[in-house]
């Protein structure tokens, strides 16, 4: 369907189809049993091996059965009773287990939403989850109290839906969590959640399709579609329509508006299952189905007709929000006139009639047919129900009678009904309507006065641009680059399918056509920093600086900030790879869009830039990096980012943009609970413990150090609770930093603190010291200091830094502490301390951030360069524990008080003697539990530390 809109006028092309269309039809010489896809990455499992299409892939003895990721890059495949992983770009295998499973009878394979863990349900009716440690793939089995026969993952809530026979659940794979089943009439054969409705699709052995609401509570519908078992659901991922496969080869549409089958086709021999190619990029849609038998069917369902409801909602919104900016010269006083709620409620009523009434006039025959009975006018329009009324004034004949105006409505099915009618004839006008409310469908969800508010910051926003922008072209330093900003407002759905009001703003970076040989100020070829954009520069800084002064007031701690970020590149591709400073770290799978799809990106300093889709992706995580270092307006909040790479089918700067588009959700509920936030914030109790106060001023010290205090994780990490979280890290980091700077006499420039510190952060810091080093770091002192919680490789057994963005179920994404003394070790420097608070047996500080429960595994101790010291709050398979007396961690507490009572003046030996003893005496008496400090020497280090201090020279 094409809508084009000019004007008040649209002119509608609409095309309605019934029946699943077929484009394209495969037969392979063996009987398909199972199939997967992502896009049109199709995989499809039968006797003689793994299927792409009608190529034979892979090889096998036995069945296979196979799981496409989410994001398309790979499948998982358990053949010949072994796990492997198959690289769908390269065609290869790229993992494969040692050992075989074969006391496992495979079922069905189910993914998350990332594809970083895949969960089998097996024959005999029991869960395993995967686990990939550095090239060998397991499964775990899970315990559960119930038989597992089938299940589905359920992205909004990270849960999985399993049936045990006539029973349905939920069950949380990270916590371990049950929650109470759900009988059904009838034995349960398919599953599928729809996450854009809120909804879970059942299908059953005696033919029926069960819609629940999405918490299991309540059956919406119940649907008799075949008489044998429903054994595929697939759900068109726009419009109104689920396709269903059953037992006998049939594949049904099924209208979700009208509760009707719309077409039913026997395409298959046996059980059918059925798969979804979305091509958003050449609006196609597709789905996929086979059999019992060898053949392999695509049929087009584009043209199904659309959901009307979608179109006229879509389209009255964006006309709304034209109307309510304020205009080029408008004053306000005028502009206060125009829009009004009246004014408003107009545009939105009149905007509606007229494209309900475009969209009913291409179904309609034209043809009225009037008939008088008695008192009553009906009057008929085919393909619409006939209009009966009352009439006031008698009427001579129907041939008086014509059509004056006509207005229709848009009913719940998705079809059309007069709603209005005016009717000449000789006694005068005869008026009809159907609902006294005139097409009034559209409730007003958000307040008026908020949107001219936010529109009159907007208009503030662009002069603020214009004026800035004009500035640098006069002094020639934004050459041939547009930038631009809009501000709406607009009700959304929250992850739990609630309204919410938020607020977007989209800062925009364009190139314009200019000359092949004439310099911008756009990126030059293959640069993705945003200091090497004069335009993405000026962008990122004026989004700062104007969100800081215009929108500060919405910012409130807690609230939920969205950054949707977007980096565009035109047609121009990248003949040999660009290098990558790896400022970033390296990326492996990381969830990103690409041309809308979600997909996983891999890029490391080795391999460099081969690709427009990472060079995108840099550009917009360099801007990420500069708002998470550079952005305070931002501290507190619950920042999320969304990646998007684009890339055009054209060449020229024009295509070249970077975009930055700020949600802030829940706008008008932070207004209102803004006195309640500053008055909890003045009343938390912040007493000081001893240790933060009266710290010794010493001699200067001459080095560089990297602080960390990592205390959020469940902010940034959906899954997680508060109990996750690390109590006091970020006090724990802001003391050591003062004792760095006051007792030691660092320069405050040279200290480095980081609170609540992402992967991107903490990498970027610790290239940044690196940098540092290589310049000045000759005999300089380099400390790193980090408290949050850590984690060991459980392969390995090496340990790592968490951010607080990293999952503890993916611990090789964070921090490798050993990869970071080796990569500190190479680098010019003196003396190098490692003060870390924080175990690696995977049990945290307070509750575990892995969902893998019972995870206790004892660290191997990472090699120590000749010149380094590293010190741990605890040793083995111990936790480290915190202080709430004093409000630290309670190795970093006594840490400090030993350092505040010698005034820095104390040998290493001694002093991690004396804090051995305070820490494993004070976990014992206060706790109940056991935590031993560690330490390493190097080399050169183990000749003098009984008279060097940790800190400065004696």
């Amino acid at each position: 369907m094409r809508l084009f809109f000019t004007g008040l006028v649209f002119f509608i092309n609409v095309t309605i189809v019934f029946s699943q269309e077929k484009a394209l039809e495969y037969k392979i010489g063996a009987s398909i049993l199972n199939q997967s896809n992502n896009g049109y990455r199709i995989f499809f499992g039968t006797p003689k091996g793994v299927y792409y299409y009608n190529k034979l892939a892979v090889e096998t003895s036995t069945l296979p059965f196979i799981k496409v990721s989410p994001l398309g890059g790979e499948t998982l495949m358990i053949l010949d009773k072994k796990l492997a992983i198959y690289d769908n770009w390269n065609f290869l295998m790229s993992h494969e287990n040692k050992n075989n499973i074969k006391d496992i009878q495979v079922k069905r394979i189910l993914s998350n939403k990332y594809g970083d863990k895949y969960f089998v349900i097996s024959v005999d009716g029991s869960l395993y989850e995967t686990e990939i440690l550095k090239g060998n793939i397991k499964l775990i089995k899970k315990e559960l109290p119930h038989f597992v026969t089938d299940g589905e993952w359920n992205n909004n809530l990270e849960k999985l839906i399993l049936s045990d026979e006539y029973y349905i659940y939920y069950y949380n794979p990270s916590t371990g969590d049950v929650s109470e089943r759900v009988k059904l009439s009838s034995g349960i054969t398919s599953i599928k959640a729809d996450s854009k409705n809120f909804e879970v699709f059942v299908g059953l052995t005696n033919g029926q399709l069960v819609i629940y609401n999405q918490d299991l509570t309540k059956v919406k519908q119940a649907l008799q579609i075949s008489k044998s078992s429903i054994t595929g659901i697939e759900l068109d991922p726009l419009d109104h329509y689920a396709y269903i496969g059953d037992e006998d080869g049939f594949v049904y549409t099924l209208d979700l508006l009208k509760n009707r089958i719309i077409n039913s086709q026997e395409l298959h021999t046996g059980s059918v299952s059925v798969g979804m190619i979305d091509d958003l990029l050449n609006t196609k849609r597709y789905i996929v189905t086979s059999g019992n038998d060898s053949k392999i069917l695509i049929s087009e369902v584009t043209n199904l007709e659309p959901n009307y409801k979608r179109i006229v909602s879509q389209m009255v919104e964006e006309r709304k929000n034209q109307f309510i900016k304020q205009k080029n010269g408008e004053k306000a006083v005028d502009y206060d006139n125009r829009v009004t709620s009246l004014s408003v409620k107009n545009i939105v009523e009149k905007n509606t009639i007229l494209l309900v009434d475009s969209l009913a006039q291409l179904k309609s025959s034209n043809i009225y047919n009037f008939a008088i009975i008695n008192d009553s006018l009906s009057v008929s329009l085919k393909p619409f129900p006939t209009v009966k009324f009352k009439l006031l004034k008698p009427v001579d004949s129907k041939e008086e009678l014509s059509i004056q105006s006509i207005h229709f409505s848009l009913e719940k099915d998705n079809t059309f009904a007069v709603s209005d009618l005016e009717i000449n004839s000789k006694g005068g006008t005869i008026r009809y309507s159907a609902d006294k409310r005139k097409m009034g469908v559209f409730e007003q969800e958000f307040s008026l006065e908020m949107a001219k508010k936010i529109a009159s910051k907007e208009k503030e926003f662009k002069n603020s641009l214009s004026e800035l922008v004009n500035n640098l072209r006069s002094k020639g330093k934004l050459n041939d680059v547009e930038l631009t900003v809009e501000a709406n407002l607009k009700v959304e759905k929250d992850s739990l399918g609630q309204d919410e009001l938020n607020l977007h703003v989209v800062f925009l970076s364009q190139g314009i056509k200019a000359n092949i040989e004439k310099e911008t100020a756009d990126y030059k070829a293959g640069k993705y920093d945003i200091f090497e954009s004069v335009a993405a520069t000026t962008l990122v800084d004026f989004f700062v600086k104007s969100t800081t002064e215009k929108l500060g007031e919405y910012l409130l701690p807690n609230t939920k900030v969205t950054f949707n970020l977007t980096g565009s590149t035109d047609k121009s591709k990248i003949n040999n790879a660009l290098p990558y400073g790896n400022e970033y770290g390296p990326f492996k799978n990381f969830p990103y869009y690409f041309q809308g799809q979600l997909s996983g990106l891999n890029l490391n300093q080795e391999a460099g830039i081969t690709l427009n889709s990472q060079l995108g992706f840099l550009r917009t995580y360099s801007v990420r990096n500069f708002m998470e270092n550079s952005a305070d307006v931002f501290e507190g909040t619950r920042k999320k980012y969304v990646h998007f790479s684009e890339e055009s089918d054209q060449f020229g700067p024009e295509y070249r943009k970077i975009k930055i588009e700020m949600i802030i959700h829940k706008i008008i509920e932070l207004k209102k609970g803004l006195t309640d936030v500053n008055s909890l914030d003045k009343n938390k109790d912040k007493s000081l413990s001893d240790v933060d106060i009266n710290i010794p001023v010493g001699n200067k010290s001459d080095g560089y150090a990297l602080v960390i205090g990592n205390e959020d994780y469940s902010s940034f990490q959906p899954n997680l609770s508060a109990e996750s979280n690390v109590p006091y890290a970020i006090r724990d980091g802001e003391t050591f930093a003062n004792y760095l700077t006051q007792m030691f006499g660092f320069e405050k420039a040279n200290v480095e603190f980081l609170r609540n510190a992402t992967y991107g952060t903490m990498n970027q810091a610790i290239s940044r010291l690196e940098r540092l080093m290589e310049i000045d770091g000759k005999d300089k002192e380099i400390v790193i200091y980090y408290s949050g919680h850590g984690m060991p490789d459980e392969k390995t057994k090496e340990p790592y830094l968490i951010p607080i963005d990293i999952s503890g179920n993916n611990v090789n994404q964070g921090i490798s502490l050993k990869s970071l003394m080796s990569r500190l070790s190479a680098k010019p420097h003196g003396k190098i301390t490692l003060v870390i608070d924080a175990c690696f047996s995977g049990l945290g500080k307070v509750e575990p951030i892995s969902t893998v429960k019972g995870i206790s595994v004892t660290p191997v101790n990472p090699e120590l360069g000749a010149n380094m010291i590293l010190i741990s709050s605890s040793s083995g398979n111990e936790s480290s524990v915190i202080d709430d007396q004093n409000q630290h961690g309670l190795f970093t507490y006594h840490l400090l008080k030993r350092l505040q009572e010698s005034k820095g003046d104390i040998s290493i030996d001694s002093l991690f003697n004396l804090i051995r003893k305070d820490v494993a005496l004070s976990a014992i008496k206060k706790l109940n539990k056991i935590q031993t400090p560690s330490i390493l020497l190097g080399k050169e280090i183990e000749l003098k530390f009984k008279t060097l201090p940790l800190f400065g020279k004696k």
